[in-house]
């Protein structure tokens, strides 16, 4: 038990008590909303000194602190600007070759400022500071820690150049190093993981090997999309279209995708219960996470990396990244295999996309698995 709070607290700024202990004063602020004590010493006047500037900046003053804010400015709170840049600000935004930004990239920004909002909206720009938002990083792992960085840097450059901010609070931070610890997945992996798979499970993860394209554009993927031997496919990420030629192996598939089910998508399932859903274009339709999950269970099923704990096991995107070192064992140029994958430096979005989207052709798209040892390799992300 501590000591007890003596009769000499009368008078002090709010938060501030003294104890006595062996004859000797010693004073401790209460921190307003965690409630923790906090020694200051011995020193009377430089514990008031200490408390008032404490209050000052973790206290709200109701009123008082209103008429302050007026004066200052800090009545324009970071929660009311993120909205602001959310509505009028993102949509408009621009990736530097010019094009808009992606539906996916403005969804995941719209969820980070949410966060954001939720632990610093309610503060007025003054307070928004290095410290509190180096609070805030440090309550992610590294690479959350990092976009959260990228975005609060973002919208405060607005901020500062809409005169609401002296400095960018995310200057002086530092970015924290991530480290990679998921493990590569290998083609003996991928084949035991298929075999615990369904039918539909099977058809997407062959589906993601042979096509190596992201996980959101192969759910959008139609059988209408697959004309003469050909399978045109949108990018959304980049804005890119592909024309992939189907080899023999990749042709297969696609009929394999011909079921029962009456579905437009060549990646679909028949779910147990029919949910409409703004996010699904047919309740046959599958979305990207489900996708993930799927391959989740299967690899896990598999028991092929149950010496590794979850997190470093490999990921549904690990296919697309076993199906790009297996085109590249096969003999195809890394600039081809990136046209497929639909990764561009900025000098080739210069030359490609001024005025017009450019469409690459890439032939032969399919892989051959029995020419291939399932053993362990290392290869492009």
């Amino acid at each position: 038990m501590g000591p007890r709070k003596h009769q000499k607290s009368k008078g002090l700024p709010e938060n501030l008590y003294v104890y006595r202990k062996n004859e000797v004063y010693y004073y401790r602020y209460r921190h307003p909303k965690t409630r923790r004590d906090y020694g200051l010493g011995t020193d009377r006047q430089a514990a008031i000194q200490a408390a008032r500037k404490l209050n000052s900046e973790l206290m709200d003053y109701g009123r008082a602190g209103d008429l302050v804010a007026r004066v200052t400015g800090a009545h324009d709170f970071f929660g009311t600007f993120i909205d602001r840049f959310v509505d009028e600000i993102l949509p408009g935004l621009r990736k530097r070759h010019g094009g808009p930004l992606s539906a996916k990239t403005i969804s995941e920004y719209r969820r980070e400022l949410s966060h954001v909002k939720a632990a610093l909206g309610s503060r007025p720009f003054g307070e928004i500071n290095r410290r509190r938002v180096a609070e805030f990083l440090h309550t992610f792992p590294a690479t959350a820690s990092n976009r959260y960085r990228a975005v609060i840097s973002l919208v405060s450059r607005y901020a500062i150049a809409d005169g609401l901010m002296e400095e960018n609070p995310i200057a002086k931070t530092i970015a924290r190093t991530e480290n990679v610890q998921r493990h590569r997945l290998n083609l003996k992996g991928y084949l035991v993981a298929c075999s615990k798979a369904e039918p539909w499970e099977q058809n997407a993860f062959a589906f993601a090997l042979h096509t190596i394209q992201r996980r959101e554009d192969l759910v959008r993927l139609q059988f209408s999309d697959y004309i003469n031997g050909t399978l045109k496919v949108h990018q959304q990420k980049t804005g890119t279209f592909v024309e992939i030629e189907a080899a023999a192996e990749l042709h297969g598939i696609i009929q394999r995708c011909r079921d029962e089910i009456p579905s437009p998508f060549l990646i679909h399932r028949k779910p147990d219960r029919h949910v409409k859903s703004k996010h699904r274009g047919h309740w046959t339709q599958v979305l990207p996470d489900m996708l993930s999950r799927a391959f989740q269970r299967a690899r896990d099923a598999s028991g092929q990396y149950d010496h590794l704990p979850q997190e470093q096991r490999p990921s549904f995107h690990e296919i697309r990244s076993l199906g790009a070192d297996l085109y590249r064992k096969r003999g195809w140029p890394e600039s081809l295999i990136q046209q497929l994958l639909g990764h561009k430096n900025i000098e080739m979005t210069n030359d490609y996309l001024k005025g017009h989207a450019h469409v690459f052709r890439v032939g032969n798209v399919g892989i051959d698995l029995s020419q291939f040892e399932s053993g362990s390799r290392s290869g492009p992300g």
